[in-house]
């Protein structure tokens, strides 16, 4: 996962699943955080499918329409969430 790459908040959120309501409950100040949103990326994270699809097309930098299916999930879970452990040598 690239550090210098930016995705927005409410996009992984809302992909993980949580709605909007539930965003701003968690916000300690709801009013700036809504106002930093402009209605095209409200609109374009209607469900959790959506921001998933949305997620993914900034991330992966893909162009066109990708569509919604669990080997998307299962690749980004696994992009994100695999654990990898490097047992080693300690000591000199």
């Amino acid at each position: 996962v690239s550090r210098k790459q930016k995705i927005s908040i409410l996009v992984l959120s809302s992909a993980m699943g949580s709605n909007l309501r539930e965003i701003l409950e968690n916000v300690c100040y709801p009013e700036i955080f809504l106002s930093f949103l402009n209605d095209k990326e409200r609109k374009k994270i209607g469900s959790k499918e959506n921001a998933i699809l949305e997620f993914y097309q900034q991330f992966a930098c893909v162009g066109g329409d990708p569509v919604f299916s669990e080997s998307l999930c299962k690749e980004l879970q696994k992009k994100f969430f695999q654990q990898r452990c490097e047992l080693g040598r300690i000591g000199r």
